[in-house]
């Protein structure tokens, strides 16, 4: 059996690399029980479906394909930092992402161009999707690209758009690579140094395939494990190590191998007839890819290393599939199927979280944070509000006493009580200047936030009357601030992370306000006022730093306003 994995075109035909070459429509399994959760959903552009395929030195940027919403095109996809970018296509509606430079800067990948006849392999940098060309043909796939960014390999359609050739991209120069002496051949993958290329090629008859090491100009037979066919679709990055699929001879099985110093060595299975290594360490020391299990009804992800394969596991689905692991060997990437039967692209470290859940839980959290924030304002409202207009002979006010305050939003519901103190001073009969000081005692509602209050809100304010009295203009400046620590914990769903993390609550106003104390007949005065008041409430950026294998960065969260407003008062002079 020649299992078509994501990096490979069909050997006999022109057509494009379709979705089910990877994992995002294999993945058809739902079951309710799994292994050991080990991975992390990355979720998808707005579709059910998506596949990682490459991931930057460390990890911390995958690139891949997803479907959008609707789920009737792909497109090729940035992942870092939590968020999943659409990189776009050349003009058509299908783009994947198959390659990326060490330092992440550098995508490779495939595009339709306009019209969706003719695909393209593309290079991404800065923003911007580019064209590489052909090797006479119309059509390209650019498969991996070299650690240092500069070496692109993959394969391309000559003239008359058959056959395919692998191809080597440098500097602006599309080489063909040749074969192994039959029409057909393919470049998976490259050393980091873009020296050595790894792929597979027709021999010059009997229409099998051999997987091949490229290097100097020569293209060399890596040879088998005993059976006709062999493709190779990794490379360590010294180009010492290669990785791939083999036939046997004694079964006729295919498994995933190994090949160093001249000797191809079989990886075994994880209990079924069939595996592929699609990647490898930087190192060689992992190697990871797919193997079905016994009975041959279902596959899985395998990281190998020290001779021992081990199952991944899955999202929730029966089945996953690495297709790669990062240069340091801490990340392994591909897709998974989910409990619902969807397939998601995953990260995978030491625990499994599924993102779809994740985005719910990320979400909450939002909510309260909205009502966290709400609340806050609405403090501001009061703390600009305050004035002490009562005064003894000592021209002073004091005032003490406590505060119940709540806003309502389900989800976005929170609560706080909190001690109040008062404090005005008469300067003059036209001057009176006081502060007060609200101190959080406990907040209710956000359970996602732990809210130390470590400082009260404080308000100053400053009121010129001229007239010494409520009647006629009265000027009034005030400022509020206030901040307070938090604990942030994410919700813990099903399989999903509770990552904490540490930030802080700020809010902050001022209001400047004009009012003009009119006597109306008998007891009462009116008074007409307007004002302008300003506010700026965020929570700051943080990054979760324990509980999660995947800690997610969060920016700072801002909310501002300034309105203008107006209005009469009345009031009895009793």
């Amino acid at each position: 059996m020649k299992f078509q994995i994501f990096k490979k075109f069909p050997q006999k035909s022109a057509a494009p690399l379709a979705k089910n070459i990877g994992l995002s429509l294999m993945l058809i399994g739902a079951s309710a029980t799994t292994t050991a959760q080990e991975m992390f959903d990355l979720g998808a552009l707005g579709g059910s479906s998506s596949s990682a395929y490459a991931a930057s030195a460390n990890g911390a940027l995958i690139v891949g394909d997803s479907y959008l919403a609707g789920d009737n095109f792909s497109h090729a996809f940035r992942y870092t930092d939590g968020v999943m970018t659409d990189l776009g296509t050349l003009g058509g509606n299908y783009s994947a992402a198959y390659g990326v430079s060490a330092d992440g800067t550098v995508i490779v990948g495939i595009s339709y161009l306009a019209g969706d006849n003719n695909f393209r392999a593309f290079r991404y940098a800065n923003g911007v999707m580019v064209d590489i060309g052909t090797l006479g043909g119309s059509y390209s796939s650019a498969l991996a690209i070299s650690a240092n960014g500069l070496v692109i390999v993959g394969q391309s359609a000559l003239t008359g758009n058959t056959p395919f050739h692998a191809f080597r991209y440098n500097g602006g120069v599309m080489t063909d690579l040749g074969t192994l002496g039959g029409g057909n051949s393919t470049a998976a993958g490259v050393s980091a140094d873009g020296n050595v290329i790894v792929g597979y090629s027709d021999l010059s008859s009997g229409g099998d395939y051999h997987a091949f090491r490229y290097a100097s100009g020569v293209m060399t037979d890596l040879g088998t494990l005993g059976g006709n066919n062999s493709s190779a679709f990794g490379v360590s990055a010294d180009g010492a190590v290669i990785v791939g699929e083999s036939v046997r001879g004694n079964d006729g099985a295919t498994h995933a191998f190994r090949y160093a110093e001249g000797v191809m060595t079989d990886l075994g299975t994880l209990g079924g007839i069939f595996s592929t290594a699609s990647g490898v360490s930087a190192n060689g020391a992992v190697v990871v890819g797919m193997s079905y299990l016994a009975g041959d009804a279902t596959y899985r992800a395998f990281r190998h290393a020290a001779g021992v394969m081990t199952d991944l596991g899955t999202l929730g689905g029966d089945n996953s599939y690495a297709t790669g692991i990062s240069a340091d060997g801490t990340i392994i990437f591909g897709a998974s199927g989910t409990a619902n039967g969807e397939s998601h692209a995953f990260i995978y470290r030491n625990n499994m979280v599924d993102v779809s859940n994740t985005y719910v839980a990320l979400g909450s959290n939002g909510q309260q944070l909205n009502g966290l924030l709400n609340l806050r304002h609405s403090l501001l409202g009061v703390a600009l509000n305050d004035d002490c207009s009562n005064y003894g002979n000592r021209k002073l006010c004091v005032s003490v006493g406590g505060r119940s305050s709540s806003v309502d939003g389900n989800a976005a519901s929170a609560a706080a009580t909190a001690g109040t103190l008062q404090l005005g001073y008469r300067i003059s009969p036209q001057w009176r200047v006081g502060a007060m000081a609200d101190q959080g005692l406990s907040t209710a509602g956000a359970g996602n936030y732990a809210v130390r209050h470590t400082q009260p809100l404080m308000a100053a304010y400053a009121v010129y009357a001229p007239s010494g009295s409520a009647l006629g203009l009265q000027l009034k400046a005030s400022i509020a601030y206030g901040m307070d620590d938090v604990s942030i914990t994410r919700t813990a769903l099903a399989n999903t992370e509770a990552g904490l993390g540490q930030s802080s609550l700020s809010a902050r106003g001022v209001q400047l306000e004009a009012a003009l104390g009119l006597p109306v007949q008998g007891m009462w005065q009116a008074t007409p006022f307007a004002g302008i008041k300003s506010t700026a409430l965020s929570r700051a950026a943080y990054t979760e730093t324990s509980g999660a294998d995947f800690p997610i960065s969060y920016r700072a969260v801002r909310q501002s306003a300034t309105t203008a407003y107006a209005g009469i008062q009345g009031m009895a002079t009793i």
